[in-house]
């Protein structure tokens, strides 16, 4: 399994240089951290690709760190049923008022 989402990491990366800032694989399943200003990219790229297909988001949730600048992590949990992986996406932002635009790549 890791193998495979080791050619999945290199290929994400490799598509979206810049947008990717780090990556790894636990408990079979890729954390990839996001930059945010290319996360509704990074989203529709994972939905959309061939080689990703990451078609279910699971759920979106956050994490407060009060001692760090960038307090609040945002934490998108996808799903691949074609790859039979999953992958999590992380960004940081300040604050709540400095979410993503309202267009979403999953809609209802």
């Amino acid at each position: 399994m890791d193998d495979k989402l080791t050619v999945l990491t290199e290929y994400v990366s490799a598509a979206l240089p810049g947008a990717v800032l780090s990556s790894e694989i636990r408990h079979g399943e890729l954390t990839c951290r996001v930059d945010r200003a290319a996360l509704l990219r990074v989203l529709g790229f994972l939905r959309d690709d061939p080689k990703c297909r990451f078609t279910m988001l699971c759920d979106i949730c956050g994490v407060d760190y009060p001692d760090r600048p960038l307090r609040f992590e945002v934490i998108y949990n996808l799903l691949s049923m074609s790859l039979n992986v999953g992958a999590r996406g992380l960004g940081s932002v300040r604050d709540l008022l400095q979410r993503q635009p309202r267009s979403a790549p999953h809609p209802d």
